[in-house]
């Protein structure tokens, strides 16, 4: 009896880990059209990171980016500074969205990059920049 009752409070441990640990983090990623440009969103810390070089491109909506199904869970995106510009729609509707990082060689950001971002407390951005 001592036994099993051993065996019960170590297979009920073994599922109550397994539980805790269930809130690992995924990581989504991709490139973002033709450009040199790529997207990861994690999903344990809500962080969109834009990484690569040079432009992103336009998107004709704001539901045309690739990161759409994740655009209600994000909530700080970060811009690597080999990045030089900020796109149409980029993140427009993105309603978690709490704090931006844009390095000093952002030279443009497109009308709506951050439309309907109606919780987007914190842009830290150093340098010149052009707004179209």
């Amino acid at each position: 009896m001592a036994k099993r009752t051993l065996i019960l409070e170590a297979i009920i441990l073994i599922i109550g880990l397994f539980f805790a640990v269930g809130g690992e983090s995924e990581v989504y990623y991709g490139n973002i059209g033709q450009s040199n440009v790529a997207w990861q969103f994690n999903t344990e810390t809500g962080e969109m990171r834009i990484t690569g070089t040079g432009e992103t491109e336009d998107f004709t909506n704001n539901s045309d980016v690739p990161w759409n199904q994740y655009k209600p869970s994000i909530t700080s995106v970060q811009i690597d500074t080999s990045v030089t510009g900020i796109g149409k729609y980029f993140f427009s509707d993105c309603s978690a969205l709490e704090t931006v990082v844009i390095p000093g060689n952002i030279l443009s950001v497109s009308t709506q990059a951050f439309s309907n971002c109606d919780n987007l407390a914190r842009v830290y951005f150093a340098g010149d920049l052009t707004l179209n």
